[in-house]
């Protein structure tokens, strides 16, 4: 607890003390009290304490009484007693003029005080405001410690403890979470529903409610970064000394705890991360060994059906939030997908390079259309108009399979991207997994038309466009002047290409006898990326 110049004030008046001027300073902050009687003055201020002077120093400056003071006020001294009839009899009007302007209390002593009587009383004050609040920072850590040393629940029993301690409603925000405290369970569905709208998760700004200005926004930091914020409601009323204290030493309790379940969960995620790893990558898996060093500690069994996703965002370091680390965003997919599965169902988000791998363990295969469903609607939300692709693989019993089922993931995304599908299912994939069984032999290449390779080959040799005119042309259903525009050249030099196709290679485009195996054409060709 903190001591001010009204305490002081208030205590000294048995004492014919008496405040004459600074009526506005009396909220200042008292750090210590000094006697200085000397021509060096000023070198011996600190700020926040109290001085003690007969202004015997004056007499020997070559500066006016205004002067002096003002070099006083720059000091930010808490206050100035000055005692009367040894070399003034009474306070200069300037001083006291100077001193109501700027709110620098002056304390008047009477010419009988020893000012060790006042340091006496003052020193004493102190050290009891300093024992009150070493007490309150007592009680507060015994209480956080065997919260902490329970090890259960912990930041939601410190934010439990706040709020009962404070009697009012306290809301803890890092990150994509938010914590209400136990106090705030009798609250109806509109106020929480206010409390998530005052926080903008995609710039972390907070805005204090305008109907009210009855919320507090307390910043936790780590360091110099802000990793949490406690919002205070009801703070109409203002806050005592040791309820600032105690608000002071949750908010280190929370840092901590904070930092240590971020800590935790990095260690486990990176340890479901090696598994997933190891399960979708590797073709000769040692299955005992696996399930003994893996799956168990990540609450896997070989019970059940295994099927592995693909988000391919085009670059997820651009396509996420600005404030959004990747691994904010994930951890919150991740979490907002175990709410649609139930407790024996699990699941892994594995961000690698451009995409999100996504491993599923379910009951039924049946299951994984709804859940993809629910993916979308996410992303739709999550996501600006970014494109991203989405591809998963057949379901499979036997985890040594689950390599193979990443690579019907993979061509599942492939054909997404080539027909600008936003899921495609390997399962339901049908002839289309004609291309890619082709694709793997090699065989692909062979079924694009002959003339699309000569108009490739031509591009190549002589600087032209006309086999990305042709994709253009057919993507806006032979419209020149849409393709024109998509090109960003005039519709003009897009008749001119047409007719110089035709002229080089006797190919009509405008025509539809050979538009569908063209279109076929220029798909394999986007299919095996040639």
């Amino acid at each position: 607890m903190d001591l001010y110049i009204k305490d002081v004030e208030s205590v000294l008046t048995s004492m014919n003390c008496k405040l004459i001027a600074g009526q506005k300073g009396i909220e200042n902050k008292v750090t210590g009290i000094n006697v200085i009687e000397s021509q060096n003055i000023f070198k011996y201020l600190e700020g926040g304490e109290i001085l003690i002077t007969s202004l015997y120093p004056h007499i020997f400056m070559p500066y006016s009484y205004i002067e002096f003071f003002k070099l006083l006020y720059k000091k930010n001294i808490a206050a100035v007693m000055i005692k009367i009839g040894n070399y003034v009899n009474k306070v200069p009007d300037e001083i006291i003029e100077f001193c109501n302007q700027v709110g620098l209390p002056i304390i008047q002593l009477p010419k009988e005080t020893y000012f060790s009587n006042i340091i006496y009383k003052v020193m004493l004050m102190l050290c009891n405001h300093d024992n009150i609040k070493m007490q309150v920072h007592l009680m507060t850590n015994e209480k956080l410690m065997k919260i902490m040393s329970v090890g259960e629940q912990c930041i939601n029993k410190m934010m439990d403890f706040l709020s009962e301690f404070l009697k009012k409603k306290v809301t803890l925000i890092f990150y994509e979470n938010i914590y209400f405290s136990n106090y705030d369970e009798n609250l109806d569905i509109n106020y929480k529903n206010r409390i998530y709208a005052i926080y903008n998760y995609h710039n972390k700004q907070f805005v204090v409610l305008e109907e009210k200005g009855d919320i507090l926004n307390i910043p936790i930091f780590q360091g110099n970064t802000e990793i949490a914020t406690i919002l205070l409601h009801d703070t109409r009323t203002e806050l005592e000394d040791y309820q600032n204290i105690v608000i002071e030493d949750v908010a280190t309790m929370l840092s901590i705890e904070i930092i240590r379940e971020q800590s935790i969960e990095t260690v486990g995620q990176q340890f479901s991360y090696n598994m997933l790893d190891q399960l979708i990558f590797s073709e000769n898996i040692d299955e005992n060994f696996v399930l003994k060093n893996y799956m168990k500690n990540c609450g896997f069994n070989n019970n059940g059906i295994y099927i592995i996703s693909i988000i391919e965002l085009s670059d997820i370091s651009e396509v996420l939030f600005d404030n959004y680390t990747i691994r904010s965003f994930v951890n919150k997919l991740e979490r907002y997908l175990k709410g649609m599965i139930s407790e024996e169902e699990l699941i892994i988000v594995r961000p690698l390079n451009n995409c999100l791998h996504i491993l599923w363990k379910l009951k039924t295969k049946s299951s994984i259309n709804g859940l993809m469903e629910c993916v979308l609607d996410r992303l739709n939300k999550d996501l600006k108009k970014e494109k991203y692709y989405i591809g998963s693989g057949e379901s499979v019993e036997d985890i040594k399979k689950l390599h193979i089922c990443y690579k019907q993931a993979k061509d599942a995304v492939k054909v997404a991207k080539l027909f600008d599908k936003n899921y495609i299912d390997y399962e339901k994939l049908g002839i289309l997994k004609l291309l890619v069984i082709s694709d793997k032999n090699n065989k692909l290449y062979d079924f694009v038309p002959d003339i699309l390779k000569k108009i490739i080959e031509y591009d190549e040799e002589n600087g032209t466009e006309y086999f990305n005119t042709i994709v253009e042309f057919y993507k806006n259903n032979c419209n020149a002047a849409s393709t024109a525009k998509q090109l960003y050249i005039h519709y003009k030099t897009i008749l001119h290409r047409i007719d110089r196709i035709y002229e080089l290679f006797n190919l009509d485009i405008r025509g539809y006898s050979k538009r569908l195996e063209l279109e076929i054409g220029i798909k394999i060709l986007k299919f095996s990326q040639k």
